[in-house]
Parts: structure tokens; sequence; C-alpha cells
């Protein structure tokens, strides 16, 4: 489950995270890994980021808005309607996960951390 590692094309490690959450570890280090990957962000981009979490076959969706003060906070009201009008319920925003990094410097070797808002 986690931690997560993500190595270079020549099996070097470049990130390693993961986060506590019981049933929301997963979606926390998949929403980061998206981030990292899809979207291109920073490690702290990727782990202030809002946060969406299915956990239950019923198709409840939990959200994070993400960190205060994030370039990335919340999602659309279009997005959230989407959700409902496909059949989800969407609850409350609430923390999902405190995500904690560290990354390597591909150029450099240097290591640098990364974590997760804590309220």
């Amino acid at each position: 489950m986690v931690p997560t590692m993500i190595f270079d094309r020549n099996g070097k490690p470049i990130v390693a995270y993961g986060s506590p959450g019981g049933s929301t570890i997963i979606n926390s280090v998949f929403n980061v890994t998206l981030n990292l990957i899809d979207h291109g962000m920073t490690i702290q981009d990727a782990i202030d980021a809002p946060r969406l979490s299915v956990t239950a076959a019923n198709g409840g969706v939990s959200i994070d808005n993400g960190a205060p003060g994030s370039k990335f906070t919340g999602f659309p009201p279009e997005s959230l309607q989407g959700l409902r009008d496909l059949g989800h319920s969407v609850g409350a925003p609430s923390d999902i996960g405190s995500v904690q990094a560290v990354v390597v410097d591909a150029k450099t070797g240097k290591q640098y951390g990364a974590g997760g808002f804590a309220p």
C-alpha cells in the first residue's frame, strides 16, 4: 500500500511518500501520484492540492479542498455537481490523509522533504 516510491528510467529513486489515514491512505497517495505524473506539480504542490476519496461501495465521495494558501484550492462547483449527476453523494470538505514525502533532485542528488497541512 504505502509508502510509495517512484523511480527514474535508470532505476534510481526520485520520490518516496506515504500517508496515515486508514481507508483514505490509498486515495491520498493516488491523488499525489496523479498530480506529480499527470499534472507535473512539485511535490509540495501535489501534496497541498485538493483531493477526492471514494472509500465505499455506495459511491460516496469525500473531498479535501487542499491546504490553506495553496495555489490549488477547492473544486469547481460544476465538477462536484457532475459527480452528483452521476449518482455520487459528495460529502462536506474534510481532511483526507497527511502525505509526507522525500524527493531527490536528479541534478544535485540533494534530498528535500515536503509534508501535508495538519490543522
